[in-house]
């Protein structure tokens, strides 16, 4: 199964989905197998750490030049208000979702979140912890590339989903984290349309199968009890946080700083799983 992930956190009509772009996009695959199923995204871009470079060589002299002014007329204790404006479109990212039994393990190697600001590659968490309460609506349906879906909604770690899943495809599967319906999910969407998961295809034939075979050797594997939680993670994540900061402090030199990276509404935007913002510190 292949879809195409769009996400564009700046999008603002709730009526249409974003326009694909390289910035917004990323590819995905689904293999559904005996003991469950492997979800992979990706995208090519930079890292976190190249981002921040470019971002910090644009303002670092104009930065230095308003603090000699203020020392110069004797301004010792220097504030710096700094924005770090790093376009999500442009980071490279990789992962994961590895269903295993009773509990699912999520790699995200390269992304933001993962790379900058955790020494974690991967949690785990109980596949019961994705359980969505779906309401279904059995007389909305549509057409998707032939096959006849059913709309179903339901809210997840702060978003709330539109889902069009087919009974004739009779797997509780999906993409991402959506999951739990009488049927495979072809299509998926947050209500901002924010969060975009497109139908691209679907093959149950042989050779997607030795695909699979092939690639199975590639898929992360990390044995549930070398895993950390969510939530160790994500407090992980928000020490990380603290840690970008400082570095950010010694990068400029001053002798304090604020740091702003983004306003909590937009931090909460910024991802698809919107309590990450809740370990972000003040």
């Amino acid at each position: 199964m292949e879809y195409l992930v769009v996400e564009d956190m700046k999008w603002n009509n709730a009526d249409t989905f974003p326009e694909p772009t390289d910035l917004n996009t990323l590819h995905a695959d689904l293999w559904i197998h005996s003991s469950g199923q492997v979800y992979h995204e990706v995208k090519e871009g930079k890292t976190v750490d190249e981002l921040i470079e470019e971002e910090l060589d644009k303002g670092l002299e104009e930065v230095q030049e308003k603090m000699g002014k203020e020392i110069e007329a004797g301004n010792n204790n220097v504030h710096v208000n700094i924005n770090i404006n790093i376009e999500e479109g442009k980071l490279k990212r990789e992962t994961w979702l590895v269903f295993e039994g009773e509990y699912v393990v999520d790699f995200d190697t390269v992304s933001q979140e993962r790379t900058m600001f955790a020494s974690y590659p991967a949690y785990c968490e109980p596949e019961s912890a994705l359980k969505i309460a779906w309401k279904l609506f059995p007389n909305q349906k549509k057409k998707i590339a032939g096959f006849t879906c059913y709309k179903a909604e339901g809210d997840f770690r702060g978003r709330h989903y539109v889902a069009w899943y087919c009974p004739d495809l009779p797997y509780p599967y999906g993409p991402w984290k959506l999951h739990g319906l009488p049927g495979l999910i072809l299509e998926a969407y947050d209500s901002k349309r924010k969060v975009n998961f497109l139908f691209q295809s679907y093959s149950s034939t042989k050779e997607v199968q030795k695909q699979y075979e092939q690639l199975s050797g590639k898929v992360p594997r990390l044995p549930k009890d070398d895993c950390i939680d969510r939530e160790t993670y994500l407090k992980a994540f928000g020490e990380g946080i603290k840690q970008w900061r400082r570095k950010l402090i010694a990068t400029i030199g001053a002798s304090s700083a604020d740091v702003s990276v983004r306003t909590d509404e937009e931090v909460k935007e910024m991802y698809r799983e919107k309590d990450y913002a809740d370990y972000i510190p003040k």
